[in-house]
C-alpha cells in the first residue's frame, strides 16, 4: 500500500488510484464494512432524535393543518440524517481516529489513515489524490445511506399520517403485503392476512421523493380497491416536485384511478403551472389532460387522513 500511494504523484497515478480505491471500497463499504461500524456509533443519537421527532408529531391530534405540520416532520427527518451523513463525510479524519479505536487495522487501512490523521508526509499532489479517492468511496457509502433513509422517511411519513388519523396499525392498517401478483404494498387497510386481496379496501405506494420512480407503485396497487400513492414531494424535505412524474405515467395513474397524495401547496403550484400553459397553448390536450388529473385525482395529506378517518377509523 505504501508503494501505491506514493505512485499517486507519479506518471501512472491513475493505475495507483484505481488500486487504492478497489482496496478501499472492499474494506469500508457494505455491510461488514468499517463504515457501518463508524454509523453505529452515531446511530443511538439519531434514532432518539427521530424517536422524539415522532413523538412530538403524534403528540397533536388535530388534522387541521396537517400538511404543514407533515412537511415539518420530514424537514426534520431529513435534518437529522443529514448530520450522521456530514459527520461522515466531512469529519472523516475524527472517524478514522474512532475506527482505529474500534479496533485494530490491517496494514493498509493503517498507512492510509496514517496519511489522513497527520498529512505531512505526502507531497500536496499525492495527499490531494488520496483525500479525494476517499471522498469518491465515502460519495458511494453516503448514496446507499441516503437511499435507505429516504424508506424509512417515507414510512414514519406514512404511519404519521394514518395513526394521526386514528388508524392502528395491525387492525385498520398493515405494512408489507403480500399479493400473488405484484410486488408487496407498502401498506394496506384493514390488516388482513397476506394473499387476501378480496378483503382490502385500500392498497397504499409511499415514496418520499419520486419521478419515473411512480411507475414501480403501479404493481403494488391491485385492482378490486381504492390506491393511493403517498409521496413527500414538493415539501421542503423532497427534491422533486409533481411535475417531475411523467405524462405516461399520470395517463396510466388516471386510467387506473390511482389517486396521489401530496403536500397541498404542491397540488396548488402544480395546478398553476398547469393553467399558466394552457394559456400559452390552449391546444395542448396532455396539459390539459394533466390538469384535470391534478384537479380530480390529488389529494392532500389533511384531505386523505379525513378521508382515512371518516372510513376506517374505529372508535
Amino acid at each position: 500500500m505504501k508503494h501505491l500511494i506514493e505512485e499517486l504523484d507519479s506518471e501512472d497515478w491513475h493505475t495507483a488510484a484505481s488500486e487504492i480505491q478497489i482496496y478501499l471500497r472492499g474494506k469500508l463499504l457494505g455491510s461488514d464494512g468499517l463504515i457501518k461500524s463508524v454509523r453505529s456509533t452515531l446511530d443511538d443519537e439519531r434514532q432518539e432524535r427521530t424517536e422524539a421527532c415522532k413523538r412530538d408529531f403524534a403528540a397533536k391530534n388535530d388534522l387541521d393543518g396537517l400538511d404543514d405540520r407533515v412537511n415539518e416532520f420530514l424537514s426534520t427527518l431529513k435534518t437529522i440524517n443529514d448530520r450522521v451523513q456530514d459527520e461522515i463525510y466531512f469529519d472523516f479524519p475524527v472517524n478514522a481516529q474512532r475506527i482505529k479505536d474500534l479496533l485494530p487495522l490491517e496494514e493498509g487501512l493503517e498507512q492510509i489513515f496514517a496519511h489522513v490523521l497527520e498529512p505531512n508526509e505526502l507531497s500536496p499532489v499525492a495527499q490531494f489524490r488520496l483525500n479525494a479517492i476517499l471522498c469518491r468511496v465515502l460519495n458511494a457509502s453516503l448514496g446507499q445511506s441516503n437511499k435507505s433513509n429516504a424508506g424509512n422517511a417515507g414510512e414514519f411519513m406514512a404511519e404519521a399520517i394514518l395513526n394521526a388519523a386514528g388508524l392502528t396499525e395491525g387492525r385498520d392498517y398493515r405494512k408489507q403485503y403480500k399479493s400473488k401478483k405484484g410486488s408487496d404494498t407498502d401498506y394496506v387497510i384493514p390488516a388482513v392476512d397476506d394473499f387476501r386481496d378480496h378483503e382490502v379496501d385500500a392498497f397504499i405506494a409511499v415514496q418520499i421523493s419520486t419521478n419515473d420512480r411512480a411507475r414501480l407503485a403501479s404493481s403494488e396497487l391491485k385492482t378490486g380497491a381504492k390506491k393511493y400513492l403517498v409521496t413527500g414531494n414538493g415539501t421542503d424535505a423532497a427534491s422533486k416536485a409533481l411535475k417531475d412524474i411523467g405524462y405516461q405515467i399520470i395517463a396510466d395513474y388516471r386510467e387506473n384511478l390511482v389517486l396521489i397524495v401530496c403536500h397541498a401547496a404542491e397540488i396548488e403550484r402544480e395546478k398553476a403551472r398547469l393553467r399558466s400553459k394552457l394559456r400559452a397553448n390552449p391546444r395542448d390536450e396532455e396539459t390539459r389532460s394533466r390538469l384535470e388529473y391534478v384537479a380530480n385525482l390529488t389529494l392532500s395529506f389533511e384531505a386523505f387522513a379525513k378521508r382515512m378517518r371518516d372510513n376506517f377509523a374505529k372508535p
